[in-house]
């Protein structure tokens, strides 16, 4: 079933991402949730984009070619709660352990090789996050909009 977010037009899957030339609507398994994934590209690189509060992985549409152009599957997710994905019922199920375990488990279901994480606000805290604790072998970091967090805690106590 296909429909239309904002002019561009996506595809929905109920399986697993396949690797196609186009953004699609597709969905990934993982931590025990349904991730809402827009994906482009193919192969083992992969490109896992994650949005910030309150967007949806929409806001990734001008990045998501680039990054395919570049050779990475890319993986732009809706995080826990947001568009299509699973919605927990209780709001600790939204801590930052959790949505770093979200990370991992999604890298997983990727299968892939070689990981760049990019984060945006929210999402790059959660980036941030991930990466200091080492929790997969990843390529690239990229974070914008988005203090370290050491600096971010040291600014909330001023």
């Amino acid at each position: 079933m296909g429909h239309d977010i904002r002019g561009e037009k996506f595809t929905c899957l109920s399986v697993v991402p396949i690797a196609i030339d186009q953004q699609v609507d597709a969905g990934a398994e993982a931590n025990g949730l349904r991730f809402e994934v827009l994906e482009q590209g193919t192969g083992v690189r992969l490109a896992l984009c994650l949005h910030g509060f309150p967007e949806h992985a929409i806001s990734w549409r001008h990045q998501i070619p680039v990054l395919a152009g570049m050779g990475y599957r890319v993986w732009a997710v809706n995080q826990r709660g947001y568009g299509r994905t699973t919605r927990p019922t209780q709001v600790a199920h939204y801590a930052l352990p959790h949505l770093v375990d979200d990370v991992a488990a999604l890298i997983d279901a990727a299968r892939a090789k070689n990981v760049v994480l990019i984060g945006h606000d929210w999402g790059a805290m959660v980036a941030w996050c991930f990466a200091a604790q080492q929790r997969r072998p990843l390529d690239r970091l990229v974070i914008m909009n988005d203090p370290h967090p050491l600096c971010f805690r040291a600014a909330l106590k001023h």
